[in-house]
């Protein structure tokens, strides 16, 4: 083997050793920092940016400036049970996928909540107070506190309290508590949501779901508590329940075996279902099940109230229009307010009070009173006057930019080394075989001479 053929493997091999000894590097550090921590607002956008990501929240965050785009999340996100406060979203997520309805008819469904697709993902800890998602669209959309669709994850030891509604005159919508639909898992949870669907198209006989938990899916339930106040203006088929609009699996013959064991319900749906060819499914767990195939015991119980309303009762004739239903229909409302301030132990809200009914809502939370504090932002001319600027709070976790000049050096070092040691070896094993040859010619040449001898001596007769 040549010389040259010879040095290319030995780059070969010293690239292959540093980009392993990068990788484990890589490895040894992403193990060491798991979790980014999130302590304001801004911090939250990088679920957003890294959507595979490990995230912790080490305060609450209030969102009442901010208008939410729900972002697809694939990652692991802990609440560290800490809240995110005064969520508003008034829009869908950008990616779409399939929902289906009971006669397994494919709808390309929008969605909307604080994710708008969860992934393969994990979200626990969390807290979500005066949660307001609002969207009025002109597309099949699902919507959710936490998701619009969840995808094969998990929601688990969080709590919502707010309020979503979808307005749309698409052919297929929903609305839940925690999810709007999908498959996964929601387990020791609460939920204390207002639910709204508005169907605006009074002619197409359209595809509706509500549920305390989730609109429709398979997402299997386990120890939840739902406090439920739910409004359906429906001119197509409803499917209702204080958990689960719609129980469906697909496709259909994917051999689920789901479960759905110690929940609690409470509160009520109104709704009508303007179709003559009236289906009208509200129950108090699971509007309809087109699939038996899970676990379903007595350790479910519920306090909850169907009311179905009938033609003459959200029709009016002398107006020809149809009654839409919401929490607070007073034809004289006066709203009064009462603002409860925040603790070490519960957070403060604001709480609005109809006088001429009894309809009220609490917005505007704030966060306990043992939050960690930002630091204050600084003006140009605050920042140029200090003349030794005190360093920002250091987070946990070691500087991602140093860490990857540390491990290039440390790449370009090793390779210096191991090319030391080849070369060195290299010469030992030059300095080797001259040595070998050297000794071969000194035996050549002495073998000659001995040779040359006898021929010039012959042996006397």
């Amino acid at each position: 083997m040549g010389r040259t053929k010879k040095r290319y493997l030995y780059i070969a091999a010293l690239l292959m050793l540093s980009l392993l000894f990068a990788g484990t590097f890589r490895t040894m550090n992403v193990k060491a920092d798991e979790a980014v921590e999130i302590y304001t607002y801004e911090d939250l956008l990088q679920l957003g940016r890294n959507p595979e990501g490990s995230f912790k929240l080490m305060a609450d965050i209030d969102c009442s400036s901010q208008i939410w785009t729900p972002i697809d999340f694939r990652g692991t996100l802990d609440g560290n049970n800490h809240a995110i406060l005064n969520l508003k979203v008034n829009g869908c997520g950008a990616t779409r996928t399939s929902t289906y309805d009971g006669n397994m008819v494919q709808y390309d469904t929008y969605f909307s909540g604080f994710f708008n697709i969860l992934k393969n993902a994990n979200v626990s800890n969390l807290k979500f107070l005066g949660v307001d998602v609002n969207v009025d669209t002109g597309n099949p959309c699902f919507a959710g506190s936490i998701a619009g669709m969840m995808e094969n994850s998990t929601i688990s030891n969080c709590m919502v309290e707010g309020q979503v509604k979808v307005s749309t005159n698409a052919k297929c919508f929903g609305t839940g508590g925690f999810a709007g639909y999908g498959y996964g898992r929601i387990e020791n949870s609460d939920a204390n949501v207002t639910l709204i669907c508005i169907d605006e198209d009074v002619d197409y006989k359209e595809e509706q779901f509500m549920g305390g938990a989730y609109a429709a899916g398979y997402i299997d339930l386990v120890n939840n508590h739902i406090s439920i106040k739910g409004y359906d203006t429906d001119h197509g088929y409803v499917h209702d329940g204080g958990l689960v609009g719609m129980y469906i699996f697909y496709p259909e013959d994917n051999g689920q075996y789901g479960t759905m064991t110690g929940n609690a319900v409470d509160g009520f749906i109104t709704f009508y279902e303007d179709n003559e060819d009236r289906r009208a499914y509200c129950e108090a767990f699971i509007g309809e099940i087109m699939n038996w195939n899970f676990e379903k015991d007595d350790f479910n119980e519920d306090n909850f109230y169907r009311d179905e309303l009938f033609f003459d009762d959200f029709y009016d004739w002398d107006t020809d229009t149809y009654l839409v239903l919401q929490p607070h229909s007073c034809d004289e409302p006066n709203m009064e307010s009462r603002v409860v301030a925040s603790t070490e132990t519960e957070y403060g809200y604001t709480e609005y009070t109809c006088t001429n009914c009894d309809y009220s809502y609490r917005t505007a939370y704030t966060a306990l009173t043992t939050n960690p504090q930002p630091e204050p932002q600084l003006t140009p001319e605050e920042e140029a006057s200090r003349a030794e600027p005190s360093p920002a709070p250091a987070k946990k976790g070691i500087n991602k930019v140093l860490i990857t000049i540390l491990a290039i050096i440390a790449v370009l070092v090793i390779a210096f080394v191991i090319l030391l040691i080849v070369r060195t070896q290299q010469r030992k094993k030059r300095e080797k075989l001259r040595a070998m040859r050297r000794a071969k010619a000194l035996e050549a040449r002495r073998t000659q001479g001995e040779n040359r001898g006898r021929n010039n001596n012959p042996p006397k007769e």
